[in-house]
């Protein structure tokens, strides 16, 4: 197997990726090709500056923790369940020049310390009934094992186990009252572990914290009772206002025709199991949403 290295400019510097050459899934080839750092993790870039800490869950190759480390100077932890992501992780690190601002972990986080199963390769792992067994920590206990005394943001990409996580954080929270977290509303993934994106934002919403979504330069207010029109979604949970701390976004929503195209999208180009999340969390839409002809038939075919 060959490791391959990819190097970007990035703000603060160049970082490098480490991917195998015979992987050949959409997100290894992406990164290979045409990576440019996603919105959430612009966003991060921002709320963190030199000697502060985060946690990147679901750390995958890097993709969010080495450049948020080379542009900020934060210091990062990279936890990451698939063994087959781990020496790459490593690699990046050491080509970035971040061995000194970046550990990795290798652990599942859940709701508490112990095992879980595990499959899949890539960015496309879950916890399940089939796989490899490895560690798994609550974030309780993560903080337990890596000592850091606190955090000021967290990346939550785990498919499907950001519930558990959450349900496994109670000394977590009340040590990190001022925390940001950044997690992924996958829809699919969510049903399928008996929850919705929405319980997620409720949880926080409980928090006393703003919640936006976060996709391309708009950053939107978000509630537990809001219909995702996506299939997948970047969420920001914050203890304080963004609108007083990032710049150069915009905090408008997105239009009616392009919310219904997104819509159309989740139905006609994902997987089928994000289709049937668009269907049973249909009577969330919005009237303009259910009523379209579009949507209405591609809900009853789903």
């Amino acid at each position: 197997m060959t490791i391959v290295h990819s190097t970007y400019d990035h703000a603060g510097g160049k970082v490098t990726f480490a991917t195998r050459s015979e992987m050949t899934d959409v997100y290894s080839t992406r990164v290979r090709s045409t990576w440019k750092p996603e919105a959430h993790t612009l966003v991060a870039q921002q709320l963190l500056k030199q000697g502060d800490r985060f946690i990147d869950l679901g750390a995958n190759i890097g993709t969010f923790c080495l450049p948020v480390a080379k542009t900020t100077g934060a210091n990062g932890l990279a936890v990451e369940a698939l063994q087959s992501n781990i020496a790459l992780l490593q690699a990046g690190i050491e080509a970035s020049g971040l061995s000194d601002k970046v550990q990795w972990f290798f652990a599942a986080i859940v709701e508490k310390n112990g095992e879980v199963t595990i499959a899949g390769e890539s960015a496309y792992g879950t916890v399940g009934r089939a796989g490899q067994r490895v560690l798994a920590y609550s974030l309780d206990g993560l903080m337990d094992a890596v000592g850091w005394p606190s955090v000021n943001l967290v990346k939550m990409d785990i498919e499907g186990c950001e519930k558990r996580a959450l349900e496994g954080a109670a000394r977590f929270f009340e040590r990190n009252p001022e925390v940001v977290f950044i997690f992924e509303g996958n829809g699919a993934h969510c049903h399928q572990n008996g929850y919705t994106p929405q319980d997620l934002i409720r949880f926080f919403e409980e928090r006393g914290n703003h919640v936006y979504l976060v996709r391309a330069s708009r950053v939107i207010r978000r509630r537990a009772t809001d219909f995702q029109e996506s299939g997948v979604a970047d969420y920001i949970a914050s203890p304080f206002p963004l609108e007083e701390r990032l710049k150069g976004v915009r905090f408008a929503d997105f239009d009616q025709a392009t919310k219904i195209s997104e819509v159309v999208r989740t139905f006609t180009e994902m997987k089928p199991g994000y289709a049937k999340f668009m269907v049973r969390e249909m009577h969330l839409a919005p009237d303009f949403i259910r009523n379209d002809e579009s949507v209405r038939r591609l809900s009853v075919a789903a």
